[in-house]
């Protein structure tokens, strides 16, 4: 796990994954759709506005690449993760310099984070609460900074039995 130099993030939010044709592409299209936000996608072009694509990462290049210029990525699940499973993606993402943002479509209870700072912050129900939130991370590095950091403990207290 690095830092990377929060001045120069490029990307508002990014996404790293496969077009799978189903709901939860639906979902993050319409996350994603503000125009003002600036998107970075992996894996496939959704056909946003302000929306930079790269089709493909060698895998040992991902996460240094999202830690490098991304400031916030998004969780969600598809129909058979939502409100039951923790996939690989969730732990992925939490543990990159990023904040992970959940959409309440894949965790609705909110059962997923037990740090209740963490966990008013990072869930969203809509663009608009995301918009304003990566607008607060981006203008505040010690909130940033707090949030991964969070994440990071979170994640590590969740898999301390799978560390032994």
């Amino acid at each position: 796990m690095t830092n990377y130099d929060f001045s120069k993030k490029e990307y508002d939010l990014v996404y790293f994954g496969n077009d799978r044709q189903n709901d939860r592409n639906k979902i993050i299209k319409k996350l994603f759709a503000n125009p003002n936000l600036k998107k970075f996608f992996i894996g496939f072009d959704p056909g946003l506005e302000n929306c930079t694509v790269e089709k493909y990462v060698k895998h040992e290049e991902l996460f240094p690449l999202i830690g490098e210029k991304c400031y916030a990525t998004l969780v969600v699940g598809d129909i058979l993760h939502n409100g039951n499973i923790k996939p690989a993606r969730f732990f992925e993402t939490m543990l990159l310099d990023t904040v992970a943002f959940i959409s309440t479509t894949y965790d609705p209870n909110k059962e997923f984070i037990s740090n209740e700072f963490l966990k008013d912050f990072i869930y969203i129900d809509n663009e608009e609460e995301l918009y304003e939130k990566i607008q607060m991370i981006k203008n505040d590095e010690k909130l940033y900074r707090k949030i991964v950091e969070l994440e990071r403990e979170e994640i590590f207290e969740q898999t301390k039995e799978f560390r032994k």
